[in-house]
């Protein structure tokens, strides 16, 4: 039977533990290539000196934690998975993965090792603890500080944490084990998948029934004192989000070297009380501990440290080649993980290390397939007679890719979506000729659009005409030839007449009035609309448009010309001559 860890039952789990996870210790800050750890110690003397106390006076209880190395501890009694529900698609609900279990841990295997390149201090590896509760508090918890190493061999380290038998308040609450490396949040550095943690535990409460560890619970319900963490490979996980290690684990009563159990009454070395870390070995100590690697053919034999020794040479000529080594493989990990997206797959390398020499067995390159656009409907934008519209469609918030669906099986272009712009609907008006003159130019007969201002040559715009093609130009008169003056007679002196005859000047054709933007001969709303639509880039105005609409003889035709029309329409003075004619005109 395979065991089964719910991601909802992790997620809870880890909530207070993913929230202060990059508190734990860090290998960023180093000097002189050594990381720079403060152990336990170092920072309860720090906060006895910061609170000017006797050295030594806080009080303490000491904890232990087994850190694994891939060689000691505990084995897992099944395999051991992680358990992913279904992945729905946020907008149709519809499962894009379905519910599946993934092996973390194979049946008979230890905890992978925590020992990595990164928590190398004085040339051995460390381990590290954060608290909340207690004193010396920092905002909620106290951060990540090295524990002390009791067994190497065996990875066993202690920490000495605030406890007050007196005052709960004064004792730490809850705890978490890490292997001192804070892995950031950059998937891409080799760094990020060593680090590693415990769920949080509680320090507080240890009383009968609390934790199946501790059988017979213990003497103060406060203290966790000579106790030892150890990881429970069956509790092993991969987290889901950040894909580290972080494991679940059990309380036992340390008997020192390396022992461990249940009970701590029943006569345990010298002491008939709760043990003092060092009871001495006994009869009884073997009896009640429960460390699996201190057993071999189902006799407690204690620690056995490694008796190999390469520089004795052999008594006798071998018979036969050395023995080969045999691997013990660790549950496989993931190394250089390119996470998936949704233009592209991603991969890893699925490793697997000997757990006794730590050497590579086997690397497999792996790919995750890609993931779903995360798809969102943008409306249609209807095409008016002055912008081009877009069809409804959805574009990917991650890459930004554009579909016609909502399944994004289609993808299109932002030219495949445009709709054109509404063919423009022409408000034709007669313009009716004029001659040329000496002074000015005429034009023939034309319709113009009251909308955009172009010329047609009949009412039903048949063909565009440009104003070269209508204009007449003026009349350039010719010089009569000069000729010698006829003499003549003095006249004889005609009778001077009573008065003056009037005189009458030469008729001419009408002026352009200032403000008639059409040219209709009269300045009207309409003149204004135009100068509007001119100014908003609905229309172009032509040359002569300018030239009668510019009122205020800025060059251009602007939103204050229109609203002088209407103030001279609105009988409203204003400085400007508006319906006079212009004295240097073109015609339109």
């Amino acid at each position: 039977m395979k065991k089964v860890i719910s991601l909802f039952l992790v997620a809870a789990l880890l909530t207070a533990a993913l929230a202060v996870s990059f508190n734990a210790l860090s290998v960023s800050d180093v000097e002189d290539g050594v990381p720079v750890v403060q152990s336990v110690s170092e920072g309860i003397a720090a906060y006895e000196a910061e609170n000017e106390m006797e050295p030594g006076s806080l009080k303490t209880q000491r904890i232990y934690f087994m850190m694994p190395n891939g060689k000691n501890g505990p084995v897992a009694t099944d395999d051991v998975y992680v358990h992913y529900d279904d992945e729905l698609d946020p907008d149709t609900g519809e499962v894009i993965t379905p519910a599946h279990d993934d092996l973390v841990l194979r049946k008979g295997d230890k905890s992978p090792t925590w020992y990595n390149d990164f928590n190398i201090l004085d040339g051995k590896h460390y381990a590290g603890v954060y608290w909340w509760g207690g004193p010396a508090e920092k905002d909620g918890y106290w951060v990540g500080y090295r524990m002390e190493i009791e067994n190497y061999e065996q990875g066993i380290y202690y920490a000495d944490i605030p406890y007050d038998i007196d005052d709960t308040s004064a004792s730490v609450a809850v705890a978490i084990f890490n292997n001192g490396v804070d892995g950031g949040t950059d998937s891409s550095l080799p760094i990020y998948y060593k680090a590693a943690q415990t769920i949080d535990t509680n320090i507080e409460g240890a009383f009968v029934g609390d934790y199946d560890s501790l059988e017979y619970g213990s003497p103060d319900p406060w203290c966790f004192n000579n106790c030892i963490y150890v990881i429970d490979p069956d509790q092993f996980s991969i987290n889901a989000f950040s894909q580290k290690q972080t494991c679940g684990a059990n309380w036992y009563v340390y008997y020192g070297n390396g022992c461990y159990g249940k009970e701590y009454q029943e006569g345990v070395g010298e002491d008939s009380e709760y043990p003092d870390g060092t009871p001495g070995w006994s009869d009884n100590v073997a009896d009640i501990c429960m460390n699996p690697d201190h057993f071999k053919d189902g006799v407690h034999v204690g620690y056995q440290p490694p008796v190999d020794d390469p520089t004795q040479a052999p008594t006798e000529a071998p018979t036969q080649g050395p023995t080969q080594h045999v691997h013990n493989p660790a549950a496989p990990v993931a190394e250089n993980v390119v996470p998936a997206t949704c233009t592209a797959a991603g991969s890893y390398d699925e490793v697997v290390y000997c757990l006794d020499c730590h050497e590579e067995i086997s690397r497999t390159h792996k790919t995750i397939e890609m993931i779903a656009h995360n798809l969102t409907y943008v409306p249609v934008v209807p095409a008016t007679e002055e912008a081009e519209g877009i069809k409804a469609h959805y574009e990917c918030e991650e890459c930004h890719k554009l579909f016609a669906d909502a399944t994004g099986t289609t993808e299109v272009t932002v030219s495949e979506l445009v709709i054109p712009k509404l063919d423009h609907q022409h408000t034709l008006k007669f313009k009716p000729g004029k001659k040329a003159t000496t002074t000015a130019d005429g034009w023939k007969s034309y319709f113009y659009c009251t909308e955009c201002g172009k010329y047609f040559n009949n009412a039903a715009g048949e063909i565009e005409l440009t104003w070269d093609q209508i204009v007449i130009p003026k009349i350039v008169p010719t010089e009569p030839p000069t000729e010698a003056p006829k003499p003549t007679q003095a006249p004889t002196d005609p009778p001077k007449p009573t008065q003056a005859p009037p005189t009458q000047a030469p008729p001419t054709e009408p002026a352009e009035l200032l403000g008639d933007v059409d040219g209709d001969g009269t300045v009207t709303i309409n003149d204004a609309v135009l100068i509007q639509r001119a100014d908003v880039g609905i229309i172009t105005a032509t040359a002569d448009m300018t030239r009668r609409g510019d009122v205020d003889g800025d060059g251009q035709l602007t939103i204050f010309d229109a609203t002088f029309i209407q103030r001279f329409l609105a009988d409203i003075p204003v400085s400007y001559k508006i319906n006079q004619p212009i004295l240097s005109s073109t015609p339109h």
